[in-house]
């Protein structure tokens, strides 16, 4: 509007965005957390983390009835604020979405409904939220900090690398650009706005899939002998 003569933004000098080194786990390495988190009330929720790509509070916000058959369906997070816990939506379009569950994964939620059936059972009443996948033993909302110390704690006990919470979403994300997914799908998937975003994060993974490209033109015709030298 012209009210103000200069733009004082101008002069300040921006923050460098340092970008913090992801730790991603050996296959061996999420076998062996797994196996020591398996007796824990929130095995499942990690086991999801990992085969989804989830975010925490994507994770903790979830409720049996965004489960229609092998969809699951991200509508809230329950996240971690300056003045405690609440309930938040997606932050963009893309963030609302569902992802297709493995046989795995339904096996694994299967055993954990099981679970908190029969602790609903033993509180009755005063369990608060019976639609809480992830609930705590009263059936509250989990906290994410209590969540994250619960992570930290197995880490530990499992003898894993120490990594972040959001490095299993990079671990998920990883894995399927190895198993050959292209940008437009990984992005929908996790929840990204762009797969552009997506290809410039993890540009260094595709770039393995350029070499894998370079094959010669029988392979690509599905020829048994190369062109140049058919009769």
């Amino acid at each position: 509007w012209n009210l103000i003569p200069r733009n004082v933004c101008d002069a300040v000098s921006p923050l460098k965005e340092v970008n913090k080194k992801m730790v991603l786990w050996t296959p061996e390495q999420v076998v062996k957390f797994l196996d020591t988190a398996r007796p824990n009330r929130y095995y499942a929720a990690f086991y999801l983390l990992l085969v989804t790509g989830l975010r925490r509070g994507e994770v903790l916000g979830l409720k049996w009835s965004d489960l229609k058959e092998n969809r699951l369906y991200i509508q809230r997070s329950f996240v971690q604020t300056f003045k405690g816990t609440a309930w938040s939506t997606p932050k963009t379009e893309r963030g609302n979405r569902y992802v297709t569950l493995p046989e795995d994964a339904l096996r694994v939620l299967e055993q954990h409904r099981k679970l908190t059936e029969s602790e609903r059972l033993v509180f009755g009443d005063t369990w608060e939220d019976p639609d809480l996948i992830f609930p705590s033993e009263i059936g509250t909302p989990v906290a994410p900090t209590f969540f994250q110390g619960v992570w930290k704690r197995l880490q530990v006990k499992a003898g894993v690398p120490r990594a972040r919470l959001h490095d299993m979403r990079h671990l998920h994300v990883s894995l399927l650009i190895k198993k050959g997914f292209d940008p437009r799908t990984v992005a929908d998937r996790v929840g990204h706005t762009d797969p552009a975003f997506t290809l410039r994060k993890y540009s260094h993974m595709f770039e393995e899939h350029r070499q894998v490209a370079a094959i010669n033109l029988a392979e690509l015709l599905g020829s048994p002998t190369p062109p140049h030298e058919q009769n």
